[in-house]
């Protein structure tokens, strides 16, 4: 790389490092990032790697860990709060993710006085508690592996500027339809930025290649001067519903939990052209020691895919009055377990929230968890049901 163009990089890339540390407490999208850098998201997620030797996710994740590690010596701030400026959802991960990093807990590291010291960081880029952050030491460069995917993409309309020379030089591309772009209020999240590269390096000669780089826009956008419009037509989509098919059908199991033991029957069926799945449940607990009076428990769901945040939503309403709106947790779900944690609750006291997760065990079984938790306290197990499909 030209050391002019090295030198432009590591400007960008220190205007990036700098709006992190100032938004330590918004989400941080990639897409932002991306644009404040002047790259498309698939460039700046390899361009951050290289200089600053971790993922734009690792890097968030450590300096909030920084943060509160200075929030706990030098403030009085209750540790729960501390632990949610930094993006936990509860104590107990926020503990173990901080003694991974300090070798002690929370508690036990306010307790202790001295200065904080801070474990090593690639590019020597710590949380700057005052002032601004000035520099960063580049990673020694060294070759890095590209993730290859395939994806089905809908139809988009997009702007964009074309390149036609050598791939390392495309940067002068985005600079051109990134400053476009911002003088019309188009990099405002969620904006979807990425390059299109139409010929093979090791056919075509260098000062031959071509590559657009591109931003999704509105049809009302039109062609002007280097900026070009078009749209490119979508391929065949993957189902976002795959993950909870498994569920469509009749349900029955046993109960047990703090309402004591008793029987559950459950219907999912897809509802409203196939864009919700809805679930219904009824739960039997006769009178028992820890429940003279017994309960009959009725509540219905609606899941439904928000497309804008890739994710899936459950709105669960209770016979009692309760509205539940959870948001599935990706990081903690994969192909066999299912966890939805609460956004917000209608009609219960602030501070509380729920979490409801699935496990599955077969193809004709899976156990339900759901736990609550009081403001300020962590999950503790509401009740379980051990679910078998009805033949």
């Amino acid at each position: 790389m030209k050391e002019e163009t090295s030198e432009d990089y590591r400007a960008r890339m220190l205007r990036v490092l700098v709006h992190i540390q100032q938004n330590l407490d918004g989400p941080l999208p990639l897409e932002e990032l991306a644009s404040i850098a002047l790259f498309s998201p698939f460039h700046f997620r390899r361009i951050f790697r290289g200089l600053i030797g971790e993922s734009v996710k690792e890097h968030v994740r450590r300096l909030r860990l920084e943060r509160a590690a200075h929030r706990l010596r030098h403030t009085g701030q209750q540790i729960t709060e501390i632990a949610l400026d930094a993006g936990y959802q509860s104590l107990e991960s926020f503990t173990r993710a901080f003694s991974r990093m300090f070798s002690l807990p929370p508690s036990e590291f306010r307790a202790r006085h001295g200065v904080v010291a801070y474990g090593p960081a690639p590019s020597g880029v710590h949380f700057v508690a005052v002032g601004v952050l000035e520099s960063f030491h580049p990673v020694p460069g060294k070759a890095m592996p590209l993730e290859v995917r395939i994806e089905h993409l809908t139809e988009m309309r997009i702007a964009y500027v074309r390149h036609t020379g050598p791939y390392e030089e495309t940067e002068v591309a985005y600079e051109r339809l990134m400053t476009w772009a911002g003088i019309r209020g188009l990099l405002k999240p969620p904006v979807v930025i990425f390059g299109i590269a139409y010929d093979d390096p090791t056919v075509t000669e260098p000062e031959n290649l071509r590559y657009d780089a591109a931003l999704v826009i509105s049809e009302d956008q039109k062609a002007e001067g280097e900026i070009g419009v078009r749209t490119i037509h979508g391929g065949q989509q993957p189902d976002a519903w795959e993950p909870l098919k498994y569920f469509v059908g009749s349900w029955e199991g046993v109960a047990k939990g703090q309402p004591g033991n008793g029987k559950v029957g459950r219907e999912y069926q897809f509802v409203l052209n196939g864009k919700y799945l809805q679930a219904k449940n009824k739960s039997t607990y006769p009178p028992q020691e820890k429940n003279p009076k017994g309960e009959v428990h009725e509540d219905w769901g609606l899941f439904s895919y928000d497309r804008g945040r890739k994710q899936f939503i459950l709105r669960q309403f209770h016979v009692e009055g309760f509205v539940n709106q959870y948001a599935l947790d990706r990081a903690a779900s994969n192909d066999k377990a299912l966890v939805f944690v609460t956004e917000s609750i209608e009609n219960i006291p602030a501070g509380w929230r729920a979490r409801e997760s699935y496990r599955i065990l077969n193809n004709d079984e899976f156990v339900e968890t759901f736990e609550l938790a009081g403001p300020g306290k962590e999950f503790e197990v509401y009740s379980e049901n051990r679910f078998k499909r009805k033949k």
